[in-house]
């Protein structure tokens, strides 16, 4: 079929180019997907390292801080080798020298489940040998370099 359009209505003449003006009842412009900003990229980590999703926590995508995100990306970073604690938080830009310190929750976050979430993904997924000071996330060799 054939659609004829009134000139004047539906194109523009500006600065030396003809642009067509869409008929908004006649061309709807499709929204793009919402994009998911927890769904899993890196293993159990969102693209931005904010969100982990695991199995077994019951409450959803898991939201961390920025310097837990920080902590987690530098650690994948590593991709599954063993690294002392002050090298990951060098990489993690972070001041202080353990990992675990920027999971710590305070007594009366206890229970909450956005706080203790972050701490709960650390302990699933890093492994840690205090005495050495080293540290390791085995999942992020398993993921290859995805």
């Amino acid at each position: 079929s054939i659609d004829w359009l009134p000139l004047e209505e539906r194109f523009s003449f500006y600065g030396g180019r003809i642009s067509f003006i869409p008929d908004p009842a006649r061309h709807r412009v499709e929204e793009p997907a919402p994009v998911d900003l927890a769904a899993p990229v890196h293993g159990p980590f969102s693209a931005d390292f904010r969100w982990v999703t695991l199995p077994d926590w019951p409450h959803g995508p898991i939201r961390c801080t920025e310097g837990q995100a920080a902590v987690f990306e530098a650690l994948w970073s590593f991709k599954g080798a063993e690294v002392d604690g002050e090298r990951v938080m060098q990489r993690a830009g972070q001041s202080s020298d353990k990992p675990m310190d920027l999971f710590k929750v305070k007594a009366q976050y206890k229970d909450k489940p956005e706080r203790e979430g972050p701490l709960f993904a650390y302990r699933a997924l890093v492994r840690a040998r205090k005495r050495e000071g080293l540290y390791a996330m085995p999942c992020a060799g398993a993921a290859g370099s995805a």
